[in-house]
């Protein structure tokens, strides 16, 4: 029998998103969550005395990890390395340089694949022998199918496993860009067990336990909900593996839908706020979490000027909330667990469609025309001054996920237009 940890996505310096309305020191908590989500993550794996751990990219957010990230991450190998925990790790489309530029020195127990795939062999305490095989990103797309370029299961040792960050083959030229994979094929390997990396949300990909994403060890947008961690594996000779979540995370995004049907003035909305926020707070106290509220009000009005006084109050409203959990944070003491933050407020309608038939003739074109520039190429040549400056194309766009920037500049103008009456 072997025990493993599954792990993935960590994006070490990753920062939490829209953190502009807390205080220094909750910033300062909510900045260095990740680290702290690396760090339960190492302690497991030495708790659990795991025969080894596997990571399946993106071990940092940027491709180049900054030199904090990279000692950070040394740390925690070295505290594996004390412990006789070997590791087998590959790069991601986020840490993609990370096998060409200088790095710090990583202890002996750390074992990197290149970038072409390969295969590794360790032997456990007990004498079990396993192969792993993987490959790491050297560029932060891969369009092509890697799958064909693992070895068939290995017959000469006890365990075979697979370290892969792929996404599933869609069919979609603009989407098929990290190692698409069909999970067929993984299954024809025969492997013991596949460790994917690169979605954010653990779950299982293949029937028989084979094949799992780890998902990411900590939130960071609002749209990572719930907790986040890793996946303890253990997998005994002809049997399916035992996939365990643990949780890493010590703040999670939590998700609210308030309905404003009844709400008929400004007292009104006060109150189902409160009461959103009460429920939230039971349920961090009930199930020992820490948890950051996203709240959507949904609005089923179809009068605009309805809609705008609601938005107006909603945001004097989320801001006063605020300092009240600031505060209570703040007097909550050395408690790990059990605080609770509004992390932000939204006003939205039952439906897109809804809210854009309300708009003036101007803003529904505008719409369509934001909508057009979530194609890459589109962008790009929105932004082609900047492509032709050095600072921006070496020190800010090559550094970035693309995919990601388009998708929050598309998303956040949409909002802007169909949620303030400013606009």
């Amino acid at each position: 029998m072997i025990r493993f940890v599954h792990a993935a996505d960590l994006h070490l310096g990753r920062p939490m998103q829209r953190l502009q309305h807390f205080d220094h020191e909750l910033k300062r908590v909510l900045t260095n969550a990740v680290n702290d989500s690396f760090q339960h993550l190492i302690e497991t794996a030495i708790n659990e005395k795991v025969d080894f751990v596997v990571f399946s990219g993106d071990i940092y957010d940027q491709p180049t990890g900054a030199l904090a990230d990279q000692l950070l991450f040394k740390q925690g190998m070295e505290q594996l390395a004390d412990a006789e925990i070997p590791v087998y790790l590959i790069f991601g489309n986020h840490d993609y340089t990370s096998l060409q530029d200088q790095h710090v020195d990583l202890p002996d127990n750390v074992h990197i694949f290149p970038e072409t795939v390969d295969t590794l062999t360790l032997e456990t305490k007990s004498g079990e022998r396993v192969a792993l095989s993987g490959f790491s990103y050297t560029t932060q797309w891969i369009t092509d199918d890697r799958v064909a370029d693992f070895p068939m299961r290995n017959q000469a040792v006890d365990y075979h496993i697979g370290l892969l960050h792929g996404a599933a083959y869609t069919g979609e030229t603009t989407r098929d860009r990290y190692a698409p994979f069909k999970p067929a094929d993984l299954a024809a390997h025969q492997y013991d067990y596949w460790a994917l990396g690169h979605i954010h949300g653990a779950h299982r990909v293949l029937d028989d336990n084979s094949a799992w994403y780890a998902g990411n060890i900590q939130g960071t947008r609002a749209n990572e909900v719930g907790a986040k961690g890793a996946l303890l594996v253990t997998i005994e000779r002809h049997r399916q593996p035992t996939v365990e979540p643990f949780e890493t995370t010590d703040w999670q995004f939590y998700p609210m839908t308030v309905p404003l049907d009844a709400v008929s003035d400004m007292e009104g909305l006060r109150m189902a706020i409160e009461q959103a926020m009460r429920k939230v707070e039971i349920t961090a106290s009930d199930e020992q979490l820490n948890l950051l509220a996203d709240v959507t009000l949904q609005v089923t009005s179809d009068d605009g000027e309805t809609i705008a006084t609601y938005h107006r109050y909603a945001t004097n409203l989320a801001n006063e909330v605020r300092r009240r959990y600031l505060s209570k944070y703040h007097n909550g003491g050395s408690d790990r667990y059990g605080h609770v933050m509004l992390f932000d407020l939204h006003l939205a309608l039952e439906t897109a469609e809804e809210a854009v038939a309300l708009l003036p003739y101007e803003q529904k074109m505008a719409l369509q025309r934001i909508e057009t520039y979530r194609d890459p190429e589109v962008f790009e040549t929105l932004i082609e001054p900047l492509l032709k400056h050095s600072v921006w194309v070496n020190r800010v766009w090559a550094q970035i996920d693309h995919e990601q920037m388009i998708a929050d500049v598309v998303s956040y103008a949409e909002q802007r237009l169909l949620m303030d009456d400013e606009s």
